[in-house]
Order: C-alpha cells, then sequence, then structure tokens
C-alpha cells in the first residue's frame, strides 16, 4: 500500500470530511479507496468499497495503527489472511 497526504483545506466542511492530517491510500484491491485522518488525535478510517461510503470509523493511536488495520483487511480480501 502507499498513501499520499491529502491536501490542506480551508473549508470547515472539507476538515470534517478530512481531518486535520489525512492521507489517501493507494493500491488497495479491486474498487476499494480508503483514507486515514486524525480527529482530535485519534486516526480513523474512512473507506469506499464497490460505491458504498462508510463514515469514519475505528479509534488508533496513530497513522501507522490504522494503516495496519487497512493492510489486514486487504490481506483477507485477497485470501492472504484470515479474520
Amino acid at each position: 500500500m502507499k498513501i499520499d497526504k491529502v491536501p490542506e483545506r480551508q473549508h470547515s466542511d472539507l476538515i470534517r470530511l478530512f481531518g486535520s492530517q489525512s492521507y489517501q491510500v493507494w493500491q488497495l484491491p479491486g474498487d476499494w479507496d480508503a483514507w486515514i485522518a486524525s480527529f482530535d488525535s485519534v486516526w480513523k478510517i474512512r473507506q469506499r468499497r464497490d460505491g458504498i461510503e462508510t463514515d469514519w470509523e475505528g479509534s488508533f493511536a496513530t497513522a501507522d495503527d490504522a494503516l495496519a488495520e487497512l493492510q489486514r483487511q486487504s490481506d483477507i480480501a485477497r485470501g492472504l489472511a484470515t479474520e
């Protein structure tokens, strides 16, 4: 997986969507997009799979922890790991 920082934005609605620090996650399987963002020092994941988008989910101490969760989910989706 690869991550890119989401550009900082001025509009408060976009900050609500993408948090104060946020990254888009690339190289996920199939029609799957994901973002990780910090909200009040808690990292969360937002995903879109097959056109269905989630709210911000999870509660991770670091961006690396959120990314590790996405890696785990990706491995399960590709049949490389089990739940």
